[in-house]
């Protein structure tokens, strides 16, 4: 590491600067922290109160696998191929810019909309047991939510398109 750049050997071309890679890790972890302080206080409301630390304790042993598997394989992760691993990460971060999309658009449904999918998804529901929860026969209820996957997939490809992300 000369001059604060490590020179991947690789791919001579790419070049790793210590500030910006830590800095990217930092926020990183960050997100993942506050993502934890986010589903903690969602599931203390809407379920169980112990099961929002069940949430605190996956997510600090998701923390801890990754941490692992450096220390296990530093070959995997060294200055020569870390440039390589940063970009097959990167391409998995794509279902997560569809899933932060997929967020924004759920909030704009409307509410009947939203109160569909939730009867649909609740803890050990069918499609006949939702249909009939909110007064709708199967095939009207089976309608409904396939106009509401077509409006939501549209949702998150013109989302990502004016992001800049398609």
């Amino acid at each position: 590491m000369a001059g604060g750049v490590v020179q991947v050997t690789g791919n001579p071309g790419a070049l790793l600067r210590p500030r910006p890679l830590l800095l990217g890790l930092a926020a990183i972890t960050s997100a993942v922290l506050a993502l934890e302080v986010l589903l903690t206080r969602l599931l203390s409301v809407l379920t169980w109160y112990s099961l929002a630390f069940l949430v605190i304790g996956m997510g600090l042993f998701g923390l801890t696998v990754g941490a692992v598997e450096v220390y296990l394989h530093p070959d995997r992760y060294g200055p020569e191929r870390l440039a390589g691993s940063l970009a097959d990460r990167a391409v998995e971060l794509r279902l997560d810019e569809r899933h932060e999309a997929m967020a924004r658009c759920l909030e704009k449904l409307r509410w009947g909309d939203r109160e569909l999918l939730a009867e649909r998804f609740k803890e050990g529901a069918t499609a006949r047991s939702a249909a009939e929860r909110v007064g709708l026969s199967v095939d009207a209820f089976y309608k409904a939510l396939a106009r509401i996957r077509r409006l939501l997939d549209e949702c998150v490809t013109r989302t990502l398109a004016s992001e800049g992300r398609s």
